[in-house]
C-alpha cells in the first residue's frame, strides 16, 4: 500500500484453515484510558473473503473483553479498523486480523498496521 514492505499471509495446507496476523508479543502492554483504534490496509488475491479484525483485552491471563469487526475483502487496498475502550486500566491488548476458513493459497496481504489511542 505505502510502497514499503507488506506481509502476505497464506494457507499452505491442502484444506481450509485459519490465516492470522497477530501482534505477538502484544503491542499494547499496559493500557491507559481512552479509545484504542487498530487499523490496517488489506487486499486479497480474489474478492469475497471475510476478514475479522479484533482486539482482546487481558488482565493477567483473564480475558476481560473483546471486540471484532468484519470486512469483505476486495482485490484493491482498503483500510479497515476496529475501536475498543479497555475495561481494566493497565490491562494488555491483543490485536489481530484473520480469516477463519481460508482456502489453500494466498489469504490476504496487509500493510501499514497501526494502533493508537485517542
Amino acid at each position: 500500500h505505502s510502497g514499503a514492505f507488506a506481509a502476505q499471509l497464506a494457507n499452505s495446507s491442502a484444506a481450509s484453515a485459519s490465516c492470522t496476523l497477530n501482534d505477538s508479543p502484544n503491542w499494547v502492554k499496559t493500557t491507559v484510558s481512552g479509545t484504542y483504534v487498530g487499523s490496517l490496509w488489506v487486499k486479497a488475491p480474489t474478492a469475497g473473503a471475510t476478514l475479522k479484525v479484533r482486539f482482546r483485552e487481558y488482565d493477567g491471563t483473564t480475558n476481560t473483553g473483546s471486540v471484532t469487526a468484519q470486512f469483505t475483502l476486495t482485490t484493491s487496498w482498503q483500510q479497515v479498523f476496529v475501536s475498543y475502550v479497555p475495561n481494566v486500566p493497565g490491562s494488555t491488548l491483543d490485536f489481530n486480523a484473520y480469516i477463519s476458513s481460508a482456502p489453500p493459497g494466498t489469504c490476504f496481504t496487509v500493510d501499514d498496521v497501526d494502533i493508537h489511542v485517542t
